[in-house]
């Protein structure tokens, strides 16, 4: 074994206590693969019978389509623009930098970016991009009316033939961590209530279902990061969840996300 599993082991144990179940320690020093560790939750969902962190298991390995409700850690940002074209009507640019306000008022809709893919391809781009050394981003070409009228017009503006928006491997890597994280927290959760996960089962028979229910509601507060209301003495209730309209740039439709901020979606591939 070499030092670096060893020493994220110790960082584990300290932060977490020591765990019963092999699959922390597995997720902790990285000896399994984030998709698999999904893949063994999903059979632990299974015996709770909780619906909900199934599906979220599923869209997880399978991807988020566009009318899916879009957890937080799966919106990513970025201000860095780059477009092609003419300005002064003479002027030929290729991929110079593009102001940001230029796209338009509703600024935030175009940095911030909802990830859909399944998870294995994310950490994919997060390691290598689409093939080495290659840029990732999302093409926003379709915005070229709005910068040539936000950049004055006429002979003035900037006639752009291609706008995209750039990320960087660390954007997706990023979302990887964030849901090994959240995991980490879910099997920890599981493992601290119903003992050790290592066959991959859950006996229930002998568990209330108030106890599983409440198991549910402390799962979700983990993934999408809501609160518990405890005021009403008969049930605990979850706070609604914060959702927002999702704009397509383009298209004029809306879709509702699990997110703070406006994000629409895009498929992020590597410019040719």
């Amino acid at each position: 074994m070499t030092a670096e599993p060893i020493a994220n082991r110790a960082v584990f144990v300290l932060k977490y206590g020591m765990a019963k179940s092999k699959i922390l320690k597995e997720l902790a020093n990285d000896e399994i693969t984030i998709d698999k560790a999904l893949k063994r939750l999903m059979l632990l969902a299974n015996d709770l019978d909780d619906e909900e962190l199934l599906t979220w298991v599923e869209k997880e390995l399978a991807g988020y389509s566009v009318d899916d409700e879009l957890p937080d850690y799966r919106i990513i940002k970025s201000n860095n623009f780059i477009y092609s074209g003419i300005i002064g009507g003479r002027i030929q640019m290729t991929k110079q930098p593009l102001m940001p306000h230029l796209l338009g008022k509703d600024l935030d809709a175009f940095i911030s970016c909802s990830v859909r893919e399944p998870i294995a391809t994310i950490i994919d781009k997060g390691k290598n991009g689409v093939d080495p050394g290659a840029t990732l981003g999302r093409d926003l070409t379709s915005l070229a009316g709005e910068v040539f009228k936000n950049s004055g017009g006429g002979w003035d503006g900037i006639q752009c033939t291609s706008i995209t928006q750039h990320f960087t491997m660390g954007h997706f890597a990023g979302i990887g961590e964030k849901l090994k994280h959240k995991l980490l927290k879910v099997f920890m959760k599981l493992d601290k209530e119903y003992g050790n996960l290592d066959d991959l089962d859950i006996d229930t028979s002998k568990i209330s279902q108030e106890k599983i229910d409440q198991t549910k509601q402390e799962l979700q507060q983990i993934i999408y990061n809501i609160t518990i209301n405890n005021t009403d003495n008969s049930k605990t209730k979850i706070k609604s969840k914060k959702v927002i309209k999702d704009t397509n740039v383009g298209s004029g439709t809306q879709n509702i996300s699990k997110t703070a901020s406006l994000a629409p979606t895009f498929k992020i591939d590597a410019p040719k």
